[in-house]
C-alpha cells in the first residue's frame, strides 16, 4: 500500500468516526433536552386559543334578553363554532331554568349557501314546539346567539332530521 493509498483510507475512517460520532451525541442528547418551557409556556398548560361569544338569555322577569359573555375554544369551521356556541346558550338557559329539560342537544349543524342554518335537535326539543312564552324567549336567545355571527340570514330549527310543528316549522331571523 503505498502512502497516497494509506492517506485516503485515514481520511475515510476519520470522515466515518465523525459521522458515527455526530450521530450518537445527536441520538443522546435528544432525550436529555426535554423542553419544559416555550416562551413562558410550561408543559402542562395548554396553549389553546379561546375566543369570546356573545350568548343571549331571558332577564329574570322574562321581559327581554340579556347578553352573556363567554368563552369558547376558538373554532376552525362556522359550522363547528354554531354548534359550540348553541350548545353553550343551551347550558346557559338550562342553568337559568328556562328550559323545560336539560336533555335538549344539537345533533347536526347545517348551512347553506344563503347562509341559512339548520340545527338539527334531538326528540327533547320538542317541548319547545307550543308557542308559550318560555319556549318563544328560548327561541329568540338561540336565534339571537346564532346571528352574533357574521353572513347569518336565517335560522330553521329541526328534530332529528325533519320540519318541527308550530314553533319550530318556522324560519327565524334576529
Amino acid at each position: 500500500m503505498n502512502t497516497r493509498d494509506f492517506k485516503r483510507l485515514t481520511f475515510y475512517i476519520i470522515v466515518w468516526l465523525a459521522f458515527v460520532a455526530t450521530g450518537f451525541v445527536y441520538l443522546t442528547s435528544r432525550g436529555a433536552a426535554d423542553v419544559r418551557s416555550v416562551r413562558g409556556i410550561t408543559k402542562k398548560e395548554n396553549p389553546l386559543r379561546t375566543e369570546k361569544i356573545t350568548v343571549y338569555a331571558p332577564t329574570k322577569d322574562r321581559r327581554a334578553l340579556e347578553k352573556i359573555t363567554l368563552e369558547i375554544p376558538q373554532s376552525e369551521s362556522r359550522r363547528d363554532k354554531i354548534r359550540t356556541i348553541v350548545a353553550k346558550d343551551l347550558e346557559t338557559l338550562a342553568g337559568k331554568g328556562f328550559l323545560p329539560t336539560n336533555k335538549i342537544t344539537p345533533l347536526n349543524v347545517y348551512i347553506t349557501e344563503d347562509n341559512t342554518v339548520y340545527v338539527d335537535f334531538n326528540l327533547s326539543v320538542s317541548e319547545l314546539e307550543a308557542e308559550t312564552e318560555a319556549s318563544n324567549l328560548v327561541i329568540s336567545s338561540l336565534v339571537n346567539s346564532i346571528c352574533e355571527l357574521p353572513d347569518i340570514n336565517k335560522i330553521k330549527f329541526m328534530v332529528n332530521g325533519k320540519d318541527g310543528k308550530k314553533n319550530l316549522a318556522k324560519f327565524y331571523r334576529k
